[in-house]
């Protein structure tokens, strides 16, 4: 187990739907899940890649993994989390934070009813202020 954690603590933290995939692919199996439970564990993960155009939810569950990976982006502590976010990656520049996330935001959409009904309202007014904090970002620089 020490392995696997020291492991863990070594990947990299952009696109780790793939890294998470391998390891439930070696360590699901140790706890006696079966293969079609792993291949659904594997999908679960991969599904929350929301800028991999192929990876699009297939089911209910899938549609409720995504739309829960990414439920901050339409909550009220919005820029709470991204602001947590940004100091566990390390990142210093707000600009290209404010760039990425801005781009994110847009690609992403929710696929439940409740997800849409609950957060898409409070997310594009997140949005919207992310815009805004960006602008005036540009307009000092």
């Amino acid at each position: 187990m020490k392995n696997f954690i020291k492991h863990l603590s070594l990947e990299r933290r952009d696109k780790n739907e793939p890294i998470g995939v391998r390891i439930a692919g070696k360590i699901l199996p140790i706890f006696g899940y079966i293969s079609k439970e792993i291949e659904d564990v594997k999908q679960g993960i991969l599904v929350t890649d929301i800028f991999d155009k192929n990876l699009q939810p297939r089911n209910e569950l899938e549609k409720i993994i995504r739309d829960a990976d990414a439920d901050n982006v339409g909550r009220e502590d919005f820029f709470e989390k991204s602001d947590l976010l940004m100091r566990e990656y390390g990142i210093t520049d707000l600009m290209k934070w404010y760039e990425s996330s801005i781009k994110f935001m847009e690609a992403h959409e929710y696929y439940t009813e409740s997800a849409k009904k609950l957060r898409n309202k409070k997310k594009q007014e997140n949005l919207d202020e992310l815009k805004r904090r960006y602008q005036e970002i540009l307009a000092k620089a």
